[in-house]
């Protein structure tokens, strides 16, 4: 009998810790999520799918990231910089510039619902993070190697 109830509460607080570990296979809306260090992003605009890509709304990726956001209402160009990095996108122009480097994207950053989004992934990448996708749980994860 104790061999059982040991069993029963090991177990629970196994999966009590891995609750906080694994993140829920969707969220309540059954969008998009995106976690920055293991940290749940809550967007006022979901992310969105086009073409294989995940957009997000800029600023509040370039604040997980630590990085400053500039806005050029004439030119609907957007220049983030931090950490060393500096990053230009245009609303509509495939062509960004991550550094001194130029980058062809395959989705332009857009303006849905009055928010700029802008895809995740080149972002990330662009100030030397990695990231992850899980297309079963729609799961986008962004490791730096940036201690802040």
């Amino acid at each position: 009998m104790k061999k059982i109830l040991s069993i029963l509460v090991i177990s629970a607080l196994l999966l009590t810790v891995l609750a906080y570990i694994i993140p829920p296979a969707v969220s309540a809306e059954g969008g998009i999520r995106v976690f920055v260090e293991g940290v749940e992003i809550t967007f006022d605009v979901p992310p969105v799918m086009k073409n294989d890509r995940v957009l997000v709304p800029l600023r509040k990726i370039f604040e997980a990231l630590y990085m400053d956001v500039d806005w050029d209402g004439e030119t609907e160009t957007i220049t983030s910089t931090g950490n060393g990095n500096t990053i230009v996108l245009q609303i509509g122009n495939p062509v960004a510039r991550a550094n001194a480097r130029t980058v062809t994207l395959d989705v332009s950053a857009e303006v849905v619902d009055g928010r700029t989004l802008v895809p995740i992934r080149f972002i990330a990448e662009s100030i030397g993070a990695q990231v992850g996708w899980d297309g079963d749980t729609q799961t986008v994860t962004v490791k730096t190697n940036t201690v802040w």
